[in-house]
Parts: C-alpha cells; structure tokens; sequence
C-alpha cells in the first residue's frame, strides 16, 4: 500500500467536528420556514382547488 493511500485512509478515519451550537439553531429555523412553507403551498393549492371545484359546480347550474 502506497503512503497516500494510508493517509487518505487515515484522514477519513478522522472523527468529525461537532456542529457549532448556532449552526444547529440555524438549521432548526431554516427547517422550521421549510415546513411553514410547505404548509401554506398545501393550503393554497386546497384552496385553489376548491375554487376551481366551485367554478365547475356553477358551469353545471348555469350561473
């Protein structure tokens, strides 16, 4: 086995650092937005959907 092998076998053996407490904060928040988001994208398309349900429903009654 070559010398750079055993070092990069060696380097990736490393344990790795531990996050910073404010970039674990950061990535609940970013998470947290993340999910809001999807929430109201769900919304909003229930909504748009059921306008469009509306919509349909008055075209069949002749309004």
């Amino acid at each position: 086995m070559t010398e750079w092998i055993r070092r990069l076998l060696g380097a990736a053996s490393l344990p790795r650092a531990k996050p910073r407490p404010e970039a674990r904060q950061a990535q609940a928040s970013y998470d947290a937005a993340r999910r809001e988001l999807e929430r109201r994208r769900a919304r909003l398309d229930a909504a748009l959907a059921l306008e469009g349900l509306v919509e349909d429903m008055k075209e069949v009654r002749g309004e």
